[in-house]
C-alpha cells in the first residue's frame, strides 16, 4: 500500500492534526495535495525517507500556525510552495538533500521568526536576495551546493545590512554556488559567528580585514574563489580559530603574515595554489602546536623549510611543499636543504663521490648521523634552465619519486631554484659497479654467483620500469656507472629518468643521450627512444660484467659476415678469477647468451623483455627461470 493511499484513508483524522512526524523510516511515494488543507498543522517532519514528487503548490497557504518544516534527505523535486511562510510563523525550514529546483519563494523575505534555514544540496537557482530578507533571530544558514548567482556585496539588497545585524548567527555556509563580487566587510559584524564557508564560488576582491571582529570563529573556508590581495595579518587575532583556515586556490599574493603564528589552536591550514612569496614564517613551527595538517604547495615561496615543531611530524604530507621552486628544502622528502648544505660544506669537492655527464654526486651525512644521502647536482644548459620551473618538468621528478623497487635507487626528493637542480637519493654503500669491476683488488669479490646476482637484479629493475610503472619509464642511460652495489652485493640501478628530464620536449624522440658504448645503434638514425634501447644497453652491461671489458670487439666479431673464426666463451670471460663450473657455468653461459640476444643490432630481433620473451628457445626456458628467479 503506497504512502499516498495511506494518507487518503485517514484524511479525516488529519483535519485537526497539529504535528506530523514520520522521519527516519523507509517511507516512499508522493505527498498528497490534500495535506495543504490541514489548517491546524504546526509542524511537519518528513526527513530521511524515500519520498519523491513535488510538494503541493498550496502547502502552507491554509496553515497560519506552521512553524516547523523539514523535508530533508528525500528525493523531492519541483519548486518550493510559494506560500510556505504565509502565516509568518515559520521558525525552522530544512529542505536540504533533495532535488528541488527554481527560485526560493518570495514569501521568505518576511519570515522574521526564522531560526534555522537549510537549502543545501539541491538545484536552486536565481538570486538569494529575491526571497531572503531580514531575519534577526536566525542562527543557522546553509545554502551550499546549489546554483545560486549574484554579487554578495551589491545584489543582495538588504542582505548585507541584514547579515550585519544577525547577532545570533553562528553558521553561514554559501559554498559551491556561483556567487560573485566581493565579500562584504560587514560580515565582520557577526559577533556570534563560528563557522563561515564561502568556498567554491567566484568571489573576488580582498579578504575582509573586518573578519578579525568574528572572534568566536572556529572555522573559516574561503578556498576556490578568485580572491586577490594579501592575507590580512588581522586573521592572526582570531584566537578561537580551531578547525580550519583554508585560503587555497585563489589569487592571493604577498607574504604569509607572521601573525598567523598566533593561531595556537588551529588544526588545519591550507594556503596552497596561490601566488604567495617570501618565507614560511618560523613562528609557525614553534607556536602553532595544534596543527595536524598544512599545505603550502604551488606558490612562489622561498627560503628554508622550518625544521622543528610541527614540521618534524612524521605524518606530515610529503605534498605540503611541492610546486615552490625557491624553497630551500628537499620538499618531497621533508629533508631540509640547509642540512644538506652544512653536511657537504656547501658542496665542497672533498664530499664529491662521483661525477658524470649529468652532474656531480656528493655524500651528505645529515645532522646527528640520522641519515646518509647522495645528492646529485645537475649540470644544466641554458635551455634546460628554462625548463626547470616548468610544471611538466617537476611532474616528471615526482613520478620518479613514486618508483619503489629493491633494485632501483630511491629518490627522496629534489630542490630547485631558477638556475640549479639537486636530486637527493638514498646512499648506496659500495659505489658504482664500474669501480669494483675494474679494480684489481676488488674484482676477486665479484665471483660468478655475485655477478649473476647483479645481472639478475638489473633485469628485474628494468622490467619493473618498463612494465610495472604507469606510464612506463625508459631509463635511456644504462651503463656500469649507473649501477650501484650495496653491502650485500645487491645491485641498484640509478639515474633512471635523468636523460628524460634533461630532454623534456618529447616523449619518444630525443637527441642522442646516454653513455658512449651503451647506446642502441638505431638512435643515430631514427632518434627514437623505445624500451628496446634499454634492452640493448642491458645486453652490453650483462656481457661487460661477465667479460670484465666492454664487449664491442666480441659483438663486432659476431656481426661480421666475413669472419669465420669461432669464438670460445672461456677465452673471453674474465680471466682474473677462476672459470665457472657445474651449475654456475651453465648459468654464466646462459647469461652471456641473453646478453648477446639483447645486444643485437636490429631492435626487432631483441627480446621483448629482459626477463622472458615468447621467442626464446624452448630449451632455454628452464635455465632462464633459474637464472632470473
Amino acid at each position: 500500500m503506497s504512502c499516498q493511499v495511506q494518507f487518503r484513508q485517514v484524511y479525516g483524522v488529519f483535519l485537526t492534526l497539529k504535528s506530523l512526524d514520520v522521519n527516519t523510516n523507509q517511507l516512499e511515494g508522493e505527498i498528497p495535495d490534500t495535506i495543504s488543507n490541514l489548517t491546524n498543522l504546526g509542524a511537519i517532519s518528513l526527513f530521511t525517507n524515500k519520498f519523491s514528487g513535488s510538494i503541493s503548490h498550496d502547502f502552507g497557504k491554509n496553515s497560519p500556525g506552521l512553524f516547523y518544516v523539514s523535508f530533508s534527505n528525500n528525493s523531492f523535486t519541483g519548486e518550493l510552495p510559494p506560500e510556505l511562510c504565509s502565516g509568518f510563523a515559520l521558525q525552522n525550514l530544512t529542505v536540504n538533500g533533495n532535488n528541488f529546483t527554481g527560485s526560493l519563494p518570495a514569501c521568505l523575505r518576511n519570515c522574521t521568526e526564522l531560526l534555522r534555514v537549510r537549502f543545501d544540496g539541491n538545484q536552486f537557482t536565481g538570486n538569494i536576495t529575491n526571497a531572503f530578507g531580514i531575519h534577526p533571530k536566525v542562527d543557522y544558514i546553509a545554502f551550499s551546493d546549489n546554483q545560486f548567482v549574484g554579487e554578495i556585496s551589491r545584489e543582495w539588497g538588504d542582505i548585507p545590512v541584514a547579515v550585519g545585524n544577525l547577532s545570533l548567527l553562528f553558521n553561514l555556509n554559501l559554498s559551491r554556488n556561483h556567487l560573485t563580487g566581493d565579500i562584504p566587510q560587514i560580515v565582520g559584524n557577526l559577533e556570534k559567528l563560528q563557522y563561515l564557508d564561502l568556498s567554491g564560488n567566484k568571489l573576488a576582491g580582498d579578504i575582509p580585514v573586518d573578519l578579525e571582529k568574528c572572534d568566536p570563529l572556529l572555522s573559516l573556508d574561503l578556498s576556490h574563489n578568485n580572491l586577490s590581495g594579501q592575507i590580512p595579518r588581522q586573521l592572526g587575532s582570531l584566537s578561537n580559530l580551531q578547525y580550519l583556515l583554508d585560503l587555497s586556490s585563489n589569487l592571493v599574493s604577498g607574504t604569509i603574515p607572521q601573525d598567523l603564528g598566533k593561531l595556537a589552536s588551529l588544526e588545519i591550514l591550507n594556503v596552497s595554489h596561490n601566488d604567495l612569496s617570501g618565507r614560511i614564517p618560523t613562528s609557525f613551527s614553534t607556536s602553532m602546536r595544534s596543527l595536524l595538517s598544512f599545505d603550502f604547495s604551488y606558490n612562489e615561496l622561498t627560503g628554508p623549510i622550518p625544521t622543528d615543531g610541527v614540521f618534524k611530524n612524521p605524518n606530515v604530507s610529503k605534498e605540503a611543499f611541492v610546486g615552490n621552486s625557491g624553497l630551500c628544502g628537499v620538499a618531497e622528502g621533508l629533508i631540509p636543504f640547509t642540512d644538506i648544505i652544512r653536511a657537504t660544506e656547501d658542496f665542497n669537492g672533498k664530499h664529491c663521490i662521483g661525477s658524470g655527464g649529468s652532474g656531480n654526486v656528493y655524500k651528505a651525512i645529515l645532522p646527528h648521523g640520522a641519515q646518509v644521502v647522495a645528492v646529485k647536482k645537475l649540470n644544466l644548459s641554458d635551455s634546460e634552465e628554462i625548463q626547470l620551473n616548468n610544471q611538466m618538468f617537476q611532474n616528471e621528478i615526482r613520478m620518479m619519486m613514486k618508483v619503489r623497487h629493491r633494485n632501483i635507487v630511491k629518490l627522496y626528493g629534489f630542490y630547485s631554484s631558477r638556475e640549479l637542480m639537486y636530486l637527493v637519493y638514498e646512499y648506496v654503500e659500495k659505489g658504482s659497479l664500474r669501480s669494483m669491476l675494474y679494480d684489481e683488488a676488488e674484482c676477486e669479490v665479484l665471483g660468478w654467483p655475485t655477478r649473476l646476482k647483479i645481472v639478475r637484479g638489473l633485469a628485474h629493475a628494468i622490467a619493473y620500469l618498463h612494465h610495472d610503472c604507469s606510464p612506463p619509464i625508459i631509463h635511456r642511460d644504462i651503463s656500469l656507472n649507473n649501477i650501484l652495489v650495496e653491502s650485500g652485493f645487491e645491485p641498484k640501478l640509478s639515474d633512471f629518468g635523468i636523460a628524460r628530464l634533461l630532454n623534456p620536449h618529447s616523449t619518444n624522440r630525443t637527441a642522442v643521450v646516454g653513455s658512449y658504448g651503451y647506446i642502441a645503434p638505431e638512435l643515430a638514425l631514427t632518434m627514437r627512444i623505445t624500451e628496446k634501447c634499454d634492452i640493448y644497453s642491458f645486453g652490453v652491461v650483462a656481457l661487460e660484467i661477465m667479460l670484465a671489458k666492454h664487449p664491442r670487439d666480441v659483438l663486432s666479431s659476431l656481426s661480421s659476415n666475413s669472419n669465420n673464426q669461432k669464438l670460445f666463451l672461456m677465452d673471453v670471460l674474465d680471466q682474473r678469477i677462476p672459470p665457472p663450473n657445474g651449475q654456475i657455468a651453465k648459468q654464466v653461459v646462459f647469461a652471456v647468451t641473453v646478453g648477446l640476444a639483447c645486444a643485437r643490432i636490429k631492435p626487432e630481433s631483441r627480446p621483448q623483455c629482459v626477463l622472458w620473451h615468447k621467442n626464446c628457445q624452448r630449451e632455454h626456458k628452464l635455465a632462464w627461470m633459474n637464472l632470473w628467479g
